[in-house]
């Protein structure tokens, strides 16, 4: 719902205009993270992400979208270390497959980015 702007698979499932007022950032949290209405927005390396995470005694959860290269991300995970872990696991993830990515915004990052993790360039 999140990477089409609100539209389901058959329907939409939020207007436009409910999905720009839930994607508003609303106050400042750290280095240009915002928070909007339960959405973390921030730039990352000049990509639009969207987030939301969230923990409880012994499980933690993030979810984490691309909304330039139309990629998502969610990290499920039982164990020490709360939705700052899942986060972590969730960037690199997330960043690997923007750089594996078909899309055209993709390719364009790809030259600016560097691929540790393989061979593929």
């Amino acid at each position: 719902m999140l990477l089409n702007r609100g539209r389901g698979p058959g329907s939409e499932l939020l207007s436009e205009e409910g999905f720009t007022l839930l994607t508003q950032p609303l106050s400042p949290n750290s280095h240009g993270v915002f928070y909007g209405y339960g959405i973390v927005i921030e730039d990352i390396d000049g990509h639009l992400c969207l987030s939301h995470g969230g923990q409880t005694l012994g499980y933690s959860s993030v979810m984490l979208a691309d909304m330039i290269d139309g990629i998502g991300v969610v990290i499920l995970f039982n164990g020490p270390g709360g939705a700052l872990a899942a986060y972590a696991l969730a960037y690199p993830v997330l960043k690997f497959c923007g750089l594996h990515s078909t899309t055209r915004a993709s390719r364009r990052f790809r030259r600016r980015s560097s691929c540790r993790d393989c061979q593929c360039h």
